[in-house]
Formats: structure tokens, sequence, C-alpha cells
């Protein structure tokens, strides 16, 4: 493995030399831009180079990963029997919470019957949370479960306000293919500016 420090540093001054010539350039002549031009390629072949190698040291190591996460591969299993009990947990706890809430209300609709306004609401025991077993417990707690149904009602929500912004991501790369293609210069809540794609190849 020294060989390949040795190299890696070789790659590693290289790359501190071409960034010290970067950072004086600048173009006033056509000789300078072609200097300018020259560091670009510079710093691509270093980079594609550098690339190459890294693959090659890593190559093996990623091999030997492969082989090790594939010994493992049983664990899928485990985990496809902790989706399958947590879900009959999850559903025999949600069932006996739905019960016990309505068993709860239709106990105060009752009580507001007989006692009108000076009933005492009536409160049932929260469902079991926690099962305890010879190797240990298993807890339970509320949650909600989100899906969404509709992106159309839900941007209708965003602009009456009964949405909040931060649950809505922009995907710049989309919205940049879509007005690149319908040739759009302008947008709401956009700015989009002319640049360009540099290449190089040997």
């Amino acid at each position: 493995m020294g060989d390949e420090y040795a190299i890696i540093k070789a790659y590693s001054d290289r790359a501190d030399g071409i960034v010290e010539r970067a950072k004086r350039l600048s173009i006033t002549s056509p000789q300078e831009r072609e200097f300018v031009a020259t560091v670009a390629l510079e710093a691509r072949f270093l980079d594609d180079e550098a690339d190459e190698k890294e693959k090659e040291i890593t190559r093996p190591i990623n091999e030997g990963l492969k082989k090790i996460r594939e010994l493992f591969e049983f664990r899928k299993k485990l985990k496809e029997v902790q989706n399958i009990s947590d879900g009959k947990l999850k559903e025999i706890y949600l069932d006996e919470e739905d019960a016990r809430r309505n068993a709860e209300a239709s106990s105060n609709i009752e009580a507001q019957k007989t006692d009108g306004e000076d009933y005492i609401p009536f409160i049932l025991p929260e469902t079991e949370k926690t099962i305890c077993t010879s190797l240990g417990k298993i807890t339970i707690r509320n949650d909600i479960k989100v899906t969404l149904s509709s992106e159309d009602e839900a941007f209708t929500g965003l602009i009456n306000g009964k949405l909040p912004r931060s649950i809505f991501k922009i995907d710049l790369g989309a919205a940049k293919r879509y007005f690149k293609a319908a040739g759009i210069k302008r947008a709401p809540g956009f700015l989009i500016e002319d640049d360009a794609i540099v290449a190089g190849r040997k």
C-alpha cells in the first residue's frame, strides 16, 4: 500500500499546483484564454486519472464488502419477520384504541343525557402500550401515517394558506428541464439566467 500512497500523494501535489495556477487565472488575450482552457483540461484529466486509481484501489475492498454483505443477506428475513409482527401488534393496538375511544365517547354522551352540563367526563384507561416478555419489552405509541392522495389538492391547500410551505420541495432539476425545453426565460419565483456547459476531451 506504500506505493499507492506515493501515487496518491503525487496526484495531490499535482492538484495543488493546478489550484495555484487557477487562482491567478484571467482572460485578457487569446493566449490567456488558451492557458485557461489548458488549466481546465489539466484538472479534468488529472481528475480522470485519480478516479481510475481510486477505483483500482477500492475495487477489491468493495468486492470484499459485497461478499460480506451477501453473508448477512439473512437479515432481510429477520426484517420481514419484524414487519409482520410489528404490523400485527399495531393492528391489535389500533383496534383496541379505536374501541376504547368509541366506548369513552358513548359513555360521555350517556352521561350528558343523564347529568346535563354537570356531567363528569368519563375517561377509560389508555390501551396497553407496553408488552413485557422474557426477552424484553415492546413499546407501542401513537403516531400518524401520511400518504399523498392528490397533488392538485395539496397545491391548492398551499395557495389557500391551509398548508405550510415547509412541506413542499421544489425540484430545480425538473424545473430546469421544463424551462429549457419550453424556452421559458421568466417564471414567477425563479431566476432564469443564461449559462454555459464547458466540456473537455483529448
